[in-house]
């Protein structure tokens, strides 16, 4: 089992030895997600169907993200757990100043404890404990693969280059919302304009790489494509090609790593601004749709003149 590092002290220095997040073999869960975006991230005009997204460089803000840490606490007893339990809060308190480092085999966060520490007795002097460590600013640097005008994948880039599998797709032959303008009704229920709001589905996918680093690697090459300013051109397998972006980041779930491979699952919820036709859109040489600072098509802003 892999070591685990609080402030630059090991966990077993307060007996507390590490166990495994659900659906994984390792102690640390979250550590590979990606934040959701913070601030107004898109405006809704009432008498416009769809939303309007802020996807300039400089109206891009992101939240922090939770890393929580599974483990048990030995004691010799009930009493003793209780007493073992109690010593690392107050050694918390003592980290209350500020940001410190959670360290380990996979990873080095800067991190602090905001949120409630959830424990309770299992049996012969062992206590299950869950430590939710919060990471207020996410690193969100890494290596975007070349774009090779593939059929299938995001921005020219193929699924498979990005180290993806999908596994399934949720929602995209749903409508949105309709919002409606204000109204003023008496003795009835009244009704107004009502306008498409945003359009959201989601995707599954397996990440399966021969080792840790290259894994961590996939997993940063997406943060810096999801968080690059634009909207992304996504090409599904449905025949569908469309303008997206990410606003509530991704979730990677059940991490496992053995001798000859990590792997896991990765959900990311797209944001969906329209959906394109492929027929009639200008795009770039590596087949990129073309749009200006606000991320409209230049073949729309053209049927305008």
């Amino acid at each position: 089992m892999a070591a685990y590092y609080i402030n630059g002290k090991n966990f077993t220095s307060y007996d507390i030895l590490a166990g495994r997040a659900p659906d994984s073999s390792l102690a640390i869960s979250g550590a590979w997600s990606m934040p959701m975006r913070t601030g107004k991230i898109y405006h809704e005009w009432p008498d416009e169907n769809g939303v309007e997204p802020y996807l300039r460089k400089d109206e891009l803000f992101y939240d922090g993200r939770d890393i929580t840490f599974h483990g048990y606490v030995k004691g010799t007893s009930r009493t003793d757990a209780m007493g073992k339990v109690h010593a690392f809060y107050e050694e918390l308190d003592l980290l209350s100043g500020g940001l410190f480092p959670l360290m380990c085999e996979w990873g080095n966060w800067d991190v602090q404890v905001l949120q409630p520490i959830i424990a309770g007795y299992v049996s012969q002097g062992f206590c299950k404990v869950e430590i939710p460590f919060r990471e207020p600013v996410v690193n969100l640097t890494g290596n975007i693969p070349a774009s090779t005008n593939a059929a299938l994948g995001i921005d020219g880039i193929s699924f498979k280059d990005l180290g993806l599998a999908k596994v399934l797709t949720s929602g995209n032959f749903n409508r949105q919302q309709s919002n409606q303008t204000e109204f003023t009704a008496y003795g009835f229920e009244g009704h107004s304009i009502a306008k498409r709001g945003l359009r959201e589905f989601g995707i599954k996918f397996f990440i399966k790489q021969n080792t840790y680093e290259q894994f961590n690697r996939v997993i940063k090459g997406l943060f810096a494509l999801f968080s690059k300013p634009g909207a992304r051109t996504l090409k599904l397998d449905d025949g569908t090609v469309r303008e997206v972006f990410i606003k509530d980041g991704f979730t990677v779930n059940g991490v496992r790593k053995n001798k000859d491979m990590t792997f896991g699952f990765i959900e990311i919820h797209f944001a969906e601004i329209r959906m394109l036709e492929s027929w009639n859109l200008l795009t770039d040489n590596a087949g990129l749709v073309l749009v200006d600072k606000y991320s409209q098509p230049l073949t729309q802003i053209l049927k305008g003149f």
